[in-house]
């Protein structure tokens, strides 16, 4: 019986390094990757495997949705709007690593890459509590950043 219990521990601690790798890979915390794949071994890696890989948040309710959602499940609002530009960009995690950090926030929370410049203009805007004027701007001066499936 003690035996059966090490390997159960072995193997969960082997998934928990894995997940937090691949959670890590993915633009997530590899803390709660590790945590998920501690307590829920292999189910935790399957888990994470099927994970979007960016997420941001509705600019309406604030809701987590998947970055290319066109209708926000929560408030079932729309989130592309006639203005919006029609120049659309892909983004990895690897590129999104070497945003600034005012471009990364545009990124995961308005679903659009900006300049460095746009960028820190949005950090002004949120100083000045401007927050319900964002996503029009990114919408103005940005591209609409797309997944790709693989």
């Amino acid at each position: 019986m003690e035996a059966a219990l090490i390997v159960v521990f072995v193997v969960n601690v082997i998934c928990a390094f894995v997940t937090g790798g691949i959670n890590s890979s993915k633009g997530h915390s590899y803390v709660g990757g590790f945590l998920r794949g501690l307590f829920t071994g292999i189910f935790g890696v399957i888990d994470v495997i099927q994970r979007p890989t960016i997420m941001r948040k509705c600019p309406y309710c604030a809701s987590k949705i998947y970055l290319d959602t066109t209708v926000c499940k929560h408030c079932k609002r729309d989130l592309i709007t006639s203005t919006q530009a029609d120049e659309k960009t892909q983004i990895n995690p690897e590129q999104l690593a070497k945003l600034t950090y005012r471009q990364k926030y545009a990124v995961t929370e308005y679903g659009y890459l900006l300049s460095r410049e746009d960028a820190e203009t949005i950090g002004k805007m949120l100083a000045e509590y401007k927050d319900g004027e964002i996503p029009s701007f990114c919408q103005e001066h940005g591209k609409r950043v797309t997944t790709r499936k693989s």
